[in-house]
């Protein structure tokens, strides 16, 4: 569901704002509109709101929080006129959205900022989606609106598809309910009985770039889901993925030794990047790099792989396993490469031998604690 920004309009600000459609479209314009570009991940994020300068103040509410957004975000600042100007708001919406945004308010938090909902509140803001959109089918079936063709384009094109999105963002909100995830090539779905997520992230090309700011945005909406259960009665949260090919398992595999790993070793791991570049752009300036294979990994980044996989043997809540050609039984395809063991040596050792010879498509089983989120979110904040 998306973030609340910090300082969202205060009930009584709503039932203002509301009073004041019909005479002042300025102010409308000034206090209750919500920048609605989506244009970066983010952005997605960590959405804010323009806020006016006599809003009252609110409690912080941390990046990351589940909650429903306010519904003026769905006007675009460019088009509020014509529809104030077309009698979409007037007399209608602004009861709606204060409603709606009240009931935000109301909903309990704890010492952490998370908000709990209950299934009899889910129901009703989506009964206030439902009114929102009837509200707009029944404007733009109006025969009397038909020459209005910018409001039209603005309310079918832009508003409707967000009421619809943010329906299902609450509906998923239910107790009880799993969760589909889809962020760019990652895919999977959050299990409400047991607080994990499944995720596959698939090879890069099959469908767009590999981007870790699709990591950031599935790791806050998942922190606030799983702590939520966590604090109603469930488990710790657990992420599972399962990335595959050879440049998102290298992505994956630093992104974990960055905000994980031993610091001396991903010292060593950087210094290998560093040579590899140097080595790289020299080869350039005499000849054309050789096409890489997407299902292996190539020899040039070998070292700076296998400095980052040493730099995490002993994490506490991180688990991989590889998928290696030869595997018998299902205690070795479950064996953590990362155990400070002589197992654990044993499987990363075979995984290293099977990337360096080139025996197989590189793919891996990743696991770990939603404990783990915060700092692997504190190193991808510095690196978006």
């Amino acid at each position: 569901m998306p973030v609340l920004a910090d300082n969202r309009p205060h009930a009584n600000v709503q039932a203002q704002l509301a009073a004041t459609v019909r005479s002042s479209p300025r102010m409308i314009v000034q206090r209750a509109l919500i920048d609605h570009m989506r244009t970066s991940p983010r952005a997605v994020a960590q959405r804010k709101i323009n806020a006016p300068s006599l809003q009252p103040p609110r409690r912080a509410t941390p990046v990351g929080t589940t909650a429903g957004a306010p519904i003026q975000r769905y006007l675009n600042p460019m088009a509020v006129e014509d529809l104030i100007g077309a009698n979409v708001l007037q007399g209608q919406l602004g009861p709606v959205i204060a409603a709606y945004n009240d009931a935000e308010d109301r909903v309990p938090e704890d010492f952490d900022g998370y908000k709990h909902y209950s299934n009899s509140y889910i129901d009703a803001q989506l009964q206030r989606l439902v009114t929102l959109d009837g509200f707009i089918t029944a404007w733009i079936n109006t025969p009397a609106n038909r020459d209005n063709g910018y409001a039209r384009d603005i309310l079918e094109k832009q508003i409707k598809p967000n009421i619809a999105r943010d329906r299902t963002e609450v509906q998923n909100n239910r107790v009880g309910a799993n969760v589909p995830i889809s962020q760019g090539l990652i895919h999977g779905t959050y299990k409400w009985a047991d607080n994990s997520v499944d995720l596959h992230v698939s090879p890069k090309g099959e469908g767009g770039e590999f981007s870790i700011a699709d990591i950031a945005v599935v790791l806050r909406k998942m922190q606030q889901k799983m702590a939520q259960r966590t604090k109603n009665g469930g488990g710790v949260g657990k992420f599972i993925l399962h990335p595959t090919g050879a440049a998102i398992v290298k992505t994956l595999v630093q992104l974990m030794g960055e905000a994980l790993g031993d610091e001396e070793l991903v010292k060593k791991a950087r210094g290998e990047i560093k040579n590899r570049k140097m080595v790289e752009s020299v080869k350039k300036v005499f000849s054309t790099p050789p096409k890489k294979d997407d299902d292996r990994l190539d020899k040039s980044v070998h070292p700076e792989h296998f400095a980052y996989l040493d730099s995490l043997v002993g994490t506490q809540g991180l688990a991989i396993a590889p998928i290696l050609r030869g595997t018998r039984t299902v205690e070795e395809r479950d064996q953590n490469m990362l155990a400070p063991s002589e197992a654990g040596e044993n499987r990363l050792n075979a995984y290293k031998k099977s990337v360096t010879e080139n025996t197989g498509l590189v793919s891996l089983n990743i696991e770990f604690s939603a404990e783990r989120i915060p700092k692997v979110l504190d190193f991808l904040d510095k690196r978006l």
